[in-house]
């Protein structure tokens, strides 16, 4: 039993680190979840169409700003992932890359 609970500290240990590391690559100048509530009504998941995900990403930008390291698609990343790779993209493209919904926080 205690061998159980020291995988699962240790599991969750690496979780929390990686989380952290994700947070360190995001850019808070961006309202992420008021885009993402524009842009999909915040579902994260959602694969419809040529975009994907809370951000809606098209594929070539996923894969040109790295989203591939996370997942083969942005509906596949979680959410802060996603916005990892929007903040790539915000450093490059500017708030121009969603041109009706992006957010300053």
């Amino acid at each position: 039993m205690l061998d159980r609970r020291l995988v699962r500290a240790r599991v969750l240990a690496r979780q929390a680190a990686y989380i952290r590391s994700l947070k360190r690559q995001i850019s808070w100048r961006a309202d992420w979840e008021a885009i993402a509530m524009c842009e999909s009504t915040q579902r994260w998941h959602l694969n419809v169409g040529i975009f994907d995900g809370g951000l809606q990403f098209h594929p070539l930008t996923w894969d040109a700003y790295g989203g591939r390291q996370f997942a083969q698609f942005a509906w596949q990343a979680s959410k802060i992932e996603q916005m990892v790779v929007a903040t790539r993209v915000l450093n490059v493209e500017g708030p121009g890359a969603w041109p009706f919904c992006f957010h300053w926080s």
